[in-house]
């Protein structure tokens, strides 16, 4: 696989995505995200990167709400480099992944993911865009199936809870 340009790109963008604000102090933070691409673009020698940064679900029912990486994708010319620290911090969403990041690729804008070393602009680098998307849409439902089981897991503990109070005060009218 190829590696990054050994040639300054004209422009680096750096996109920086949590999911709320909770994975800040739990998860991938944006500070962690902007120290790895800020570092990974000095020990390259290429220009500081600029950053789009957003909070916001990887669910592919808000893809359009993502309106710091829909600007990136406007502001990015031919000769330009768009960073990442993974893919899934990118999307979540097989169709979206793969369509966006090559339609920058057709555009002549890289697309690095730097935690991955994964370069998209070659033949090896998309094969992969493409399994990497498969692993992080999975990834994707089994959060969304894991929050939905803790969800049900507490409104049947607080029903349990509603239930025993009533109970309790039933019983406690009847004496």
């Amino acid at each position: 696989m190829r590696h990054p340009p050994a040639v300054a790109p004209r422009s680096v963008f750096g996109y920086c995505r949590v999911s709320g604000p909770e994975q800040g102090r739990t998860g991938t933070s944006l500070e962690g995200q902007r120290d790895t691409l800020t570092e990974w673009c000095r020990s390259k020698g290429f220009p500081p990167p600029s950053l789009f940064v957003e909070v916001e679900s990887a669910s592919d029912t808000k893809i359009e709400a993502r309106t710091e990486q829909l600007r990136l994708q406007r502001e990015a010319k031919p000769g330009d480099l768009v960073i990442v620290t993974k893919l899934n911090r990118w999307s979540r969403d097989i169709p979206h992944a793969v369509s966006t990041v090559r339609n920058l690729i057709k555009r002549g804008v890289g697309w690095f993911a730097v935690s991955m070393n994964l370069d998209a602009s070659t033949a090896e680098g998309d094969d992969r865009l493409g399994q990497e998307a498969v692993y992080a849409e999975r990834e994707r439902r089994e959060i969304a199936g894991g929050i939905a089981h803790r969800v049900l897991t507490e409104y049947d503990g607080a029903q349990l809870a509603r239930d025993a109070c009533t109970v309790t005060t039933s019983q406690a009218q009847i004496k």
